[in-house]
C-alpha cells in the first residue's frame, strides 16, 4: 500500500507542508556572483556561514514579507525583519540585526538565492562595508538554499497550518517574532544539530571570535 494512503485507511489525519508562493524575482542587470557554499550546510564554526531568504506572509490586510538571516552552524535565526514591502532594505535590516548582535564574523559568507533584493547594489555596499562575502545559488534550484526554504516551511506549518492567513499585519509581526525568539531559537531542539540554536550560539561565543578565513 502506498505510504501516503495508510493514514487515511487507519482514520488518521496527517499534517502536510503546504506549497507556498515563491518570492525569487531575478535582476537581469545584477552583477555576477558565485556559489561559495555549494550546499555545505553544516560548517563547524558559528557566525562564519550564513544564509537568508524572503517569504510571503498572507494577512487580512494584505501581504507582509519576512526576511531572515540563519547561522548555518547552529541554525539560529540571528536576524529577521517583517515589512509590507519586499525590498533590499528589508534584507539589509535583517543583516544589521545579526551584525549588531555579534553574530556575523569578519569575512563571513552570506548565501541566498538570486532574487533582485539579494543582488542589489545596496546589499553589495552593505557587504563591502561590513566585511561580508555574498554568495548565491543557481536560478530556480531550491536545494541551493535548502536551509532557508526548510525554515519557512516549518514556520508556516506551526503558525498557519489551521488557517490560511493572519488576521492583521500587526498579528503577523507579533506572531512571527514571538515564534522565532521564544520558541525556535530558545526552546526547539533542531534536528540537524540536536541542540537548541541559541544555547549552541551562546556556548560558542564564550570562546574567542573566529573569522571565516581562519575556519577555512
Amino acid at each position: 500500500m502506498c505510504p501516503d494512503r495508510l493514514p487515511l485507511k487507519l482514520g488518521l489525519v496527517t499534517k502536510y507542508r503546504r506549497a507556498f508562493k515563491r518570492t525569487t524575482i531575478t535582476d537581469a542587470n545584477a552583477r555576477e556572483r558565485s556559489d561559495l557554499v555549494r550546499r555545505n550546510f553544516t560548517p563547524p564554526v558559528p557566525t562564519t556561514y550564513l544564509c537568508g531568504d524572503i517569504t510571503y506572509l498572507r494577512t487580512g490586510q494584505g501581504w507582509m514579507y519576512l526576511a531572515t538571516v540563519i547561522d548555518l552552524s547552529t541554525r539560529m535565526i540571528t536576524g529577521w525583519q517583517v515589512a509590507d514591502r519586499m525590498t533590499s532594505q528589508l534584507v539589509i535590516d535583517a543583516l544589521d540585526m545579526a551584525h549588531r548582535s555579534g553574530y556575523v564574523a569578519g569575512n563571513a559568507i552570506f548565501h541566498s538565492d538570486r532574487g533582485a533584493q539579494y543582488t542589489s547594489a545596496a546589499l553589495s555596499r552593505w557587504a563591502e562595508n561590513h566585511d561580508v562575502r555574498l554568495s548565491v545559488g543557481e536560478v530556480g534550484v531550491c536545494w541551493d538554499n535548502a536551509v532557508a526554504e526548510s525554515f519557512f516551511s516549518t514556520l508556516k506549518l506551526h503558525l498557519l497550518y489551521e488557517r490560511k492567513q493572519f488576521v492583521s499585519k500587526l498579528e503577523a509581526r507579533i506572531s512571527v517574532g514571538e515564534w522565532i525568539e521564544a520558541y525556535y531559537n530558545r526552546r526547539r531542539i533542531h534536528t540537524s544539530t540536536e541542540e537548541i540554536p541559541k544555547k549552541a550560539m551562546d556556548d560558542f561565543l564564550t570562546t574567542p571570535v573566529t573569522t571565516a578565513a581562519q575556519a577555512a
